[in-house]
């Protein structure tokens, strides 16, 4: 059973460890985009293969034009 309280972590991957992991969803395929393509790949693969932490403590800024609005630590 999953813990509600559960945040996930991106994992550091650079741009080959990221084309290597999206080979797995796509084998084959992804040498044949372009650029753009490619890094949108990167992207939705670096979501999917997000590590879930448990029992951890969030804090979110919300900030305009470099100025804080408002802090909101999680859970509350």
């Amino acid at each position: 059973m999953l813990n509600d309280r559960l945040a996930y972590k991106p994992p550091q991957l650079n741009d080959s460890e990221l084309d290597s992991a999206s080979d797995h969803f796509l084998p084959g395929l992804s040498g044949t985009f372009n650029d753009t393509e490619r890094a949108l790949l990167r992207n939705r693969t670096a979501e999917l293969i997000n590590i879930p932490q448990s029992n951890v403590n969030l804090s979110v800024s919300v900030q305009l034009n470099g100025s804080n609005i408002e802090t909101v630590q999680l859970p509350p």
